[in-house]
């Protein structure tokens, strides 16, 4: 999975390093589902486009994107061999590789449950666990739908990972981070909006500085709109 540079550190290469990268209209028929690039707003990943084939693993990469803990994660990386029960050697690409902000890395298998039954995933999977930690891996995870579709973490997840790519409206952002300030460093998003003065501005102001960071969803079990509460995050 990985090398070694003269330092001693991991040096991750991913497969598809000087590949194109498939458009977002690439249809896979037999499958149907779609192939998409995934602008990432991680400094670690040089904001580089991510590949996604089909909507669970574009799901997943909001997920990875919006979570702190995750530093940097990589779409089919290395191959590596596994034995199965009856002890034949068969090969085994991850979906995913991520890299955690303690520096382990996992490697991720995305999967609808309704493949896991029929592929009996589940009975395969200690043996590729063992493969993997052999082949450099700290962990192996099996992410299905039941983790990656819980609402309303995916949709604020999606919110806040469009909110770090439109182009920033720094007097916007100003104004609001004022009137959070004149609010005592919490209030609710309604409030926001109308106190700011900024009409259709108001939102995605609030949506940015959460996606960055400058504010926090005091609730992370609500939908971010205009219910919500958000506040200054303690230094």
């Amino acid at each position: 999975m990985t090398d070694k540079n003269s330092d001693g550190a991991a040096v991750y290469t991913p497969r598809f390093v000087d590949s194109p990268l498939h458009r977002r209209d690439a249809v896979h028929r037999a499958v149907d589902w779609i192939s998409e690039e995934f602008p990432s707003a991680k400094p670690a990943m040089n904001y580089r486009m991510v590949r996604c084939d089909g909507t669970l693993s574009s799901d997943f990469v909001v997920l990875m994107e919006n979570d702190p803990n995750v530093q940097e994660y990589w779409e089919k990386p290395a191959s590596f061999r596994w034995k199965d029960d009856k002890g034949k050697r068969r090969n085994y690409t991850p979906d995913f590789a991520v890299v955690l902000a303690d520096g382990r890395w996992i490697a991720v298998e995305v999967m609808p449950m309704t493949l896991v039954g029929r592929t009996r995933f589940l009975s395969k999977a200690p043996f590729i666990r063992t493969a993997a930690l052999d082949a450099g891996y700290d962990g192996f995870e099996l992410w299905t739908d039941r983790e990656i579709s819980v609402q309303p973490r995916l949709a604020n997840a999606s919110l806040l990972a469009g909110a770090r790519t439109f182009v920033a409206d720094e007097a916007a952002l100003h104004s609001m981070r004022v009137v959070v300030r004149e609010l005592g460093g919490r209030a609710c998003v309604r409030d926001l909006r109308r106190l700011s003065g900024l009409g259709d501005r108001a939102f995605r102001a609030v949506a940015r500085l959460v996606a960055f960071g400058e504010l926090r969803m005091v609730h992370d079990d609500v939908l971010l709109d205009d219910h919500a509460f958000v506040e200054i995050p303690p230094r």
